[in-house]
């Protein structure tokens, strides 16, 4: 990683992948998270970021836990 933001562990809510994210780089930050907060049954969710087709934006969407495996995947 090229930049680290450091923060008080209850303060992150969530995190966005955005458009161009790597797949192992996604694994490793699902891995970390699961690993220093859900484990601890800390709350966190994840979003990814979609192109908008034919407009020159993008939209945010929440990852449903159920799914996040499947987007990892399809990345």
């Amino acid at each position: 990683m090229e930049y680290v933001k450091k923060y008080e562990k209850n303060e992150l809510d969530g995190i966005i992948f955005g458009l161009k994210i790597k797949r192992n780089d996604a694994q490793n930050i699902y891995d970390m998270v699961c690993e220093q907060y859900i484990d601890e049954k800390k709350k966190v969710k994840f979003y990814r970021a979609k192109y908008i087709k034919g407009e020159y934006a993008i939209k945010i969407e929440k990852i449903e836990e159920e799914y996040m495996k499947r987007y990892l995947e399809s990345l």
